[in-house]
Parts: structure tokens; sequence; C-alpha cells
């Protein structure tokens, strides 16, 4: 294996491992991460404020809990839902569960593929349905 293809594997671990890991930085991080949020909610949150680096949304987001501003989080978060409601590349199902739960989310909705799993998990994590996703997979075991 090359330097090139073991950096390029590391860098999408890295990648891989930011999208499932809560960022644990200061009060605000913590105030998103307590009040239910997901990575994907802060994905979503970073799309509609246009906003790559998910670390600062996390932490805007989390002061506007602190403030008693959460009711702006659920606006912008049920907006970002419908506008981008079909931006699977934004919750994708790899980054958020492991090859053996989806298919154990496939075998309990008797899915023919992992592909289509795959699909309708990034469906459910968009629409806030996480909590449905792993029962599937609770189910399925």
């Amino acid at each position: 294996m090359s330097d090139l293809t073991r950096k390029s594997l590391a860098a999408g671990m890295i990648v891989a491992l930011a999208a499932t890991t809560p960022v644990h930085a200061g009060p605000n991080e913590d105030a998103f991460n307590n009040a239910g949020y997901t990575m994907c909610d802060a994905a979503l949150l970073g799309a509609i404020y246009e906003d790559q680096l998910i670390k600062r949304v996390i932490s805007g987001a989390g002061e506007k809990i602190l403030n008693g501003d959460q009711d702006i989080i659920e606006t912008d978060l049920a907006s970002a839902r419908d506008q981008f409601a079909y931006s699977y590349e934004l919750c994708p199902a790899d980054d958020f569960y492991t090859p053996a739960d989806i298919e154990l989310f496939a075998r309990y909705w008797d899915m023919d593929s992992r592909s289509e799993a795959r699909e309708k998990i990034s469906e459910l994590l968009i629409a806030g349905a996480k909590t449905d996703i792993d029962e599937a997979i609770e189910m399925a075991k």
C-alpha cells in the first residue's frame, strides 16, 4: 500500500469519525448534544446557514440553546429538513452506521439491497427519525 493510499484512508477515517462523534469542546457544544441533536442535524443546519464548519455551527446552535432561543434552532432545522429532504449526501448512512447495522436495518424492513437501506437511513436521519432507525436495528438483532 502506497503512502498516498495510507494517507487517503486515514483522512477518510478522520472524516467518518468526525461525522459520528459529538463535539465536546465547551458549554455550547454540550448544550447542543444534551438537547438531543445529532451530527446530521448539525450538517443540516450548516447547509441552511451555508456554513461548512460543523464545529462553528454546533457552537452557534448551542449558544442559542443556552440563551433560551432553542425555538430558532427548531425553526431553522425544520426549514433545513424541508429544503434538503432528498440531499442524502448531507447525512450518508455509512457515516452514521456500520455495514452490519445497515444490513440489520435492511433485514428488518425486508429490503432487497443495502443501497436501498442506505438511502432510507439517510432519508430518516434527515427527517430527524434516528430513533426509528436505531429501533429497527435493535429489533432485527
